[in-house]
Parts: structure tokens; C-alpha cells; sequence
């Protein structure tokens, strides 16, 4: 823990020098919130060494924000904001699973302003921890396996502004903590978070609320990419005999997409993979050589998906839901959802990062790509 505070702080005063310019400024938020934990598995279902359900999430946050407009290419989004956050949750039953602890890193914006009313969303990626993980002592946790996770956040408020300084904040976060299936059993946890803050914001200054739809010069584009990945498959043999092995997955992805507005694109797209854990199935029979290797027409999925992409700058973020057409031999249903996000190398190259999962939230695996843009 005390790792996490420290990197907190440099992060805290690196920001806070740079929040000087008379263009810009920054402001401190603390929220408190009372949250859903949604039964996604069997631990929280009640499947533990108590048979108690994990119901719900008491959790505290501090925000730290640079606030930036007038400044292209930031005069797009009305108030748009970045910082670094604190997160603390504390589950009405954490015995064998812990109350984590996160830090993360936010970008946000405010669509609507009506009055004193401001309606604000924001966008967090972070770690959490510190864990207790899944082990041969607590193999009844199948939430988490790592001691340190991922952690996520959407969040979506209504601000009324009490004076200058000050705006009272209240809205609903979904939160998510997860490995992206790097290590398994990784089913993860989801909350639904009622959420109330305060908002302090010293030497405010009037932000101008504008939509500018600023067209692309190029409507239409083609994106293309190579990626790969790893799958963990978990053997179980009985009692303290567990064994994980990784499996490479990889593939070709296309997309079409039109541009809306500078922010906004929306289009289609289609991929083909190889992923070879298929086949190797948690089943007792991996140990013995009459277990059966699929061949590569077996491995192969293709897939068709709706591809969403929200632009801030040289970033964008992707939604894609999808449905696999061609899948021999499947662990997973055949509607799965992509969540990504996309930095752009050049104007014509990109990097790309993005979680794969099903069922809206088992996470299959995590995709690394590097692509170019027509």
C-alpha cells in the first residue's frame, strides 16, 4: 500500500505543476458511493466458505482534474478534463477476496450544460489491489487471481453548480476489476454504484459550451490490423492439483468506418483468427495421449462485428459488438463484445489495444495489434 500512495503523489504534484497556465485550471472532487454488486459467479453467488452472498460495495474516491479549453484540439469537447484518482471499496463480504484499493488515470468531458445543471461523464483505467487470490488454500475464489488487477470505471453524473467554487455531484459508475483472462479463474467483479460528491474548483473559470461537428477531409476509411494475444487455460486434476498453460491466439481485423463528426465514426467490420487453446479443455484427460489436437480449420473463427469508435485527439475508444459466424469448435458463445482503445502512430499507422470477452463479462482475452489506416 504504501507503493500505491507514493506513486499517487508524484503523480498528484507532476500534474499540479503543470495545471498553471491561465488558460487551464483544476480542480479536487470527493465522491462517496453505495454499490450493486452484480452475482456474476459463483463466490458471489454464495459459494464460499460461509455461504454468504456479496451483495454490495461501499466505496470512496478522490479526483484530482486538469481542466483544458479554448486550446485545440480540446475546444471539441466541452470541458474536458484528465487526472488521477484514488479508489477505495470495502464488499459487505471479503473474506477470502479483500477490500481493494485502486489508483487510476481518467480523461472526462460534459456533453450537456443547462443553467446551473452540467451533465458530466468520464472515462478510468487504473490497478487495484492488494487481493487475496485464488490458491490451493482458496480455490472457492474464482473472482480473482492476481494480487494486483485491473480496475475500470464509467461514470456518468449530474452537477449542480452551488457557487463558484463549488458543485454538489450525483450519478451512477459501473466498476469492474479484472486480470483480461491473463491468469485464470478470472471472472472478475462488476458494480453498480450510486454515486454523491463535492467538487471543489479554486479560481474557477467560465467554460464556453459549443458543439463544432468539424468534418473529416476523408469521410470514409479503411483500418486494418495484425494482433495477437495469449489464452490461459486452467487443468484441474483433482485436489491441490491444478495446472494453468498459455495459448497463443492471433488474427487479421478490417474495418470500415464513416466519419460523423471529428468525435464520432461508426461503420462494420470482419476478422479471422486462430486461437489454439480449442480443444484444451479443463477435462482430466489432457494428461493421457488419447486427448485430441484439433487441426487448424478446427481453430479458425471469422466474425462480423458493428464498430463504434469515439475520438479524443490522437486516442479513440472502441466499442464493437460482434458475432462469430464460422466457429468449428467453441468454449464461448458466439456473440462476443470488444472494448478497445486505439493510439495513432502516424496518420497512417496505429497502435491498438483491446479486451475481447462474452456474455458482457467473462473476458476471453486481451488483443495487442499494430495497424494502418487507407
Amino acid at each position: 500500500m504504501r507503493n500505491f500512495v507514493v506513486i499517487f503523489v508524484l503523480l498528484f504534484l507532476g500534474i499540479n505543476l503543470k495545471a498553471q497556465n491561465p488558460q487551464n485550471n483544476f480542480s479536487y472532487t470527493f465522491a462517496m458511493g453505495e454499490g450493486y454488486v452484480l452475482p456474476t459467479n459463483t463466490f458471489l453467488k454464495g459459494e464460499n466458505v460461509d455461504n454468504t452472498k456479496v451483495t454490495n460495495m461501499t466505496n470512496v474516491s478522490f479526483r484530482f482534474a486538469k481542466h483544458i479549453h479554448d486550446v485545440p484540439p480540446h475546444h471539441l469537447y466541452n470541458d474536458f478534463r484528465y487526472g488521477i484518482g484514488a479508489f477505495y471499496g470495502a464488499f459487505n463480504y471479503s473474506k477470502n477476496l479483500g477490500n481493494p484499493f485502486a489508483l487510476y488515470a481518467f480523461a472526462g468531458f460534459s456533453p450537456i450544460k443547462y443553467g446551473r445543471f452540467t451533465y458530466k461523464n468520464e472515462l478510468a483505467l487504473g490497478f487495484s489491489g492488494p487481493w487475496q487470490i485464488y490458491s490451493e488454500t482458496n480455490k472457492e475464489n474464482v473472482v480473482v487471481s492476481m494480487p494486483i488487477e485491473s480496475y475500470f470505471h464509467l461514470d456518468f453524473e449530474g452537477c449542480w453548480t452551488l457557487s463558484q467554487d463549488w458543485q454538489l455531484n450525483t450519478g451512477l459508475a459501473f466498476i469492474h476489476f479484472s486480470n483480461g483472462a491473463f491468469k485464470k479463474p478470472n471472472k472478475g467483479a462488476n458494480v453498480l454504484s450510486a454515486q454523491l460528491g463535492l467538487t471543489y474548483t479554486p479560481k474557477a473559470e467560465k467554460i464556453k459550451f459549443r458543439d463544432l461537428p468539424i468534418e473529416d477531409s476523408k469521410p470514409w476509411n479503411i483500418y486494418a490490423n495484425v494482433w495477437g494475444g495469449v489464452h490461459a487455460v486452467n487443468f484441474d486434476y483433482g485436489e491441490n492439483q491444478t495446472v494453468q498453460k498459455s495459448y497463443a491466439v492471433y488474427g487479421l481485423q478490417f474495418r470500415y468506418m464513416r466519419n460523423l463528426s471529428t468525435k464520432y465514426a461508426l461503420g462494420l467490420g470482419a476478422e479471422c483468427l486462430e486461437n489454439t487453446s480449442v480443444g484444451k479443455t479443463d477435462s482430466i484427460y489432457y494428461l493421457y495421449p488419447e486427448r485430441r489436437d484439433y487441426k487448424f480449420v478446427d481453430r479458425f473463427h471469422a466474425g462480423a462485428y458493428l464498430a463504434f469508435q469515439y475520438n479524443i485527439y490522437d486516442f479513440s475508444i472502441l466499442l464493437e459488438p460482434g458475432y462469430a459466424f464460422l466457429q468449428v469448435h467453441g468454449y464461448a458463445s458466439r456473440m462476443y463484445q470488444r472494448l478497445g482503445l486505439r493510439y495513432n502512430i502516424s496518420k497512417h499507422s496505429f497502435a491498438q489495444m483491446a479486451l475481447r470477452a462474452y456474455s458482457f463479462h467473462v473476458a476471453d482475452f486481451i488483443e495487442f495489434g499494430l495497424g494502418v489506416k487507407f
